[in-house]
C-alpha cells in the first residue's frame, strides 16, 4: 500500500487519492496490514487480502480524472468494502499524456 501511495509516483502531488478508509497513507497501510494480519491468524495463508487493479485513462478526461476514479471505486463503497485509489503519473516507458 506504502508503494502504491509514494509521492514520487502520484500524478497530483499530495493528492489524487480517493478512499473510503482514510487519506492518510500511514492509515491506510495499517488497515490492508491489519487485514493480511487477521487472514494468517485465521489459518488462511493464502487468502487475498486485497487486489489491485490498473486502469488507464484517457488524457483527454484531465479535470475529470479524479471524479472518475470515484466512480470506478463506487461499486467497493457500495459493497462496504475497504479501498484506497491513486492517480499515478505515467511511468517512463508509458505514454505521457496517460
Amino acid at each position: 500500500m506504502r508503494y502504491i501511495l509514494r509521492d514520487a509516483a502520484r500524478e497530483i502531488a499530495g493528492g489524487g487519492m480517493v478512499s473510503n478508509i482514510s487519506l492518510d497513507p500511514d492509515e491506510m497501510a495499517g488497515v490492508f496490514g491489519a487485514l493480511e494480519e487477521l487472514e494468517v491468524t485465521a489459518g488462511a495463508k493464502d487468502a487475498n487480502v486485497y487486489l489491485s487493479l490498473v486502469v488507464s485513462l484517457p488524457h483527454e478526461l484531465e479535470s475529470e480524472r479524479e471524479a472518475l476514479l470515484r466512480e470506478i471505486c463506487q461499486p467497493f463503497d457500495e459493497e462496504g468494502l475497504p479501498y484506497a485509489a491513486v492517480l499515478h503519473a505515467p511511468d517512463p516507458d508509458g505514454d505521457q499524456r496517460n
